[in-house]
């Protein structure tokens, strides 16, 4: 498999646009090994194969990292979904979007090649969904043709229910990779 020419085709969009309020500072500045989580989901999304990269954030959090895009949600407070229409309209033409909130930073590379290959294998068409243990996590990947079909603000539900309300077929990968499953809310479970 050339994940290379395959990932020429997606596009990351990380969710950072997030005030972290519980966690005391923006999710995309915490640390773990020397590294704030953005830049570990950087390195990991590169590792991948993938290069075009956009960050979404707020106008008062902007991060210093080279290699990559960022555009602002004029309004976060209405939380995360919110933010994916901002994120896709950075590369508006691809035929998928990995999606990574930026508090899940400790999936594996691997999980990533997976999707992208299990997406492509499905068409370009479907959603690719990791799961652990029958557990789906994050990060996801969505065809272009759904992204076109995201609206500017917030959508009731969020990304779930709007993946749930949309007509496309949904792929779940098992992947032995329990980091898709590690939410970051607080200090505290910083824990791997």
């Amino acid at each position: 498999m050339d994940s290379l020419k395959i990932n020429k085709k997606v596009a990351c969009i990380i969710l950072a646009a997030g005030a972290g309020r519980r966690f005391g500072m923006p999710k995309w500045q915490a640390e773990y090994g020397g590294k704030t989580f953005l830049e570990l989901i950087i390195e990991k999304v590169n590792n991948a194969g993938i290069y075009d990269i956009a960050c979404v954030i707020r106008k008062d959090s902007v991060p210093n990292i080279k290699k990559i895009k960022y555009t602002v949600n004029p309004t976060p407070e209405l939380g995360m979904f919110s933010s994916l229409f901002y994120g896709i309209n950075v590369f508006p033409d691809k035929l998928g979007y990995v999606i990574i909130p930026v508090d899940h930073p400790f999936f594996e590379y691997e999980t990533l090649i997976k999707l992208c290959s299990s997406f492509k294998n499905q068409g370009f068409c479907n959603i690719a969904r990791p799961v652990y243990k029958s557990r789906p996590g994050h990060p996801i990947v969505i065809p272009g043709t759904l992204a076109k079909h995201i609206p500017i603000g917030d959508y009731d539900g969020g990304l779930k229910k709007f993946i749930e309300d949309a007509d496309v077929p949904l792929k779940n990968v098992n992947v032995y990779d329990r980091g898709i499953l590690m939410n970051i809310n607080t200090v505290n479970d910083i824990s791997v």
